[in-house]
Order: structure tokens, then C-alpha cells, then sequence
């Protein structure tokens, strides 16, 4: 079994426990911008009860608010790829990719296992930053639904100006190379 406190181990598992189906039902009847919402909200919702407690809370909040965080951040990546390609599941390396990029990680980091890590790290430094506040008990509400509805809403919207024509479909032989933001036209 995985430690639970590894992140970098922890996403893939993350990835494999995502309810593509349902995604792609909400997707189609809700639309891309509710279903980016509904999860920015749940996260928010998350961050603020675990910082509702305060310091007394803070041991196990932050481990539960960081999963749900995750959770939500990859349901919004895959929804946003299923709007933007009509592909609902690509494989995990071209996965980790875009979420990646959406972080601002640099994708030539080389191999996947560095790759992930880096993806962890980058999670954990723009989630952490929440952790002086949330140590004071209501403020630590305010604080942590804020930072995790902000950091959903942030990935949505890098999400949504990535160019995503080049992710290939789960059974094609080869996945396509690094995702970059969209170019406007001069």
C-alpha cells in the first residue's frame, strides 16, 4: 500500500478512482462551465471545513482538503479534455501532461516518474501557501475554501486556453507531445 502522505504516488491512484461515465453525463447535460463550478465549489467546501477548526482541525484537514482538491482538479482536467476533444479518457502519462502544463510545470522535466513528482510539488506549494491561515479557527474557513476554490478555478481557466487538438485518443499508438496554450491571432 502507497503512503498516503506521498502525493507524487498517490495521483495516478487518483486518476484511476475518476468517474469518467459520470463526468461525461454531466459535461453533456450540465455544460463545461457548471461542471467547473461544482467542482471549484467542492472544493472550496472542503478547504473551508477544514479550516473551520483551526489548528485543532489542521492535522487531519489538510490531508482531506488536499485529496478532495486533487479529486476535483482532475475531474475538471478531465472534463475540460472531453469538451475540448470528445475524448473522455486519455492515458496517464499524456494526463499527467496537461495537468502539468496547467500548473506551469515544465513538461521537459523528462521521465514520467519525474514528471509526477513535479506535478505533486507544484500542488502542494500553491496549496500549502493556505496553511499559516487556516491554523486560526473560523478564519482558517475563509481562508482555506477560498484558496481551493481559487485554485480550481485558476486550472480551469489555463485549462480551457490549452490547445488540446493533439491529445490522441486512449487506443491510438502514440501520444502526442507537450500541450501549450492556445496562440491568439495577431
Amino acid at each position: 500500500m502507497a503512503n498516503p502522505f506521498d502525493l507524487a504516488t498517490s495521483l495516478k491512484s487518483i486518476y484511476e478512482a475518476v468517474e469518467f461515465d459520470a463526468i461525461k453525463r454531466d459535461v453533456d447535460a450540465k455544460g463545461i462551465d457548471k461542471v467547473i463550478s461544482d467542482a471549484a465549489l467542492m472544493a472550496g467546501g472542503a478547504g473551508a471545513v477544514g479550516g473551520f477548526g483551526g489548528g485543532a482541525t489542521a492535522v487531519l484537514g489538510i490531508p482531506a482538503v488536499l485529496a478532495v482538491t486533487v479529486a476535483m482538479q482532475f475531474r475538471v482536467t478531465v472534463a475540460v479534455i472531453y469538451h475540448k476533444t470528445g475524448q473522455i479518457k486519455v492515458d496517464f502519462d499524456r494526463f499527467i501532461k496537461i495537468v502539468a502544463v496547467s500548473l506551469g510545470v515544465d513538461v521537459g522535466v523528462g521521465i514520467a516518474a519525474g514528471l509526477v513528482t513535479a506535478v505533486a510539488g507544484q500542488i502542494l506549494v500553491r496549496l500549502g501557501m493556505r496553511s499559516v491561515g487556516i491554523v486560526i479557527p473560523l478564519f482558517g474557513a475563509l481562508v482555506g475554501g477560498a484558496t481551493s476554490y481559487a485554485f480550481i478555478t485558476t486550472v480551469a481557466s489555463t485549462l480551457m486556453a490549452m490547445d488540446m487538438s493533439g491529445t490522441p485518443k486512449t487506443d491510438d499508438p502514440g501520444p502526442a507531445d507537450n500541450p501549450a496554450p492556445e496562440q491568439e491571432a495577431a
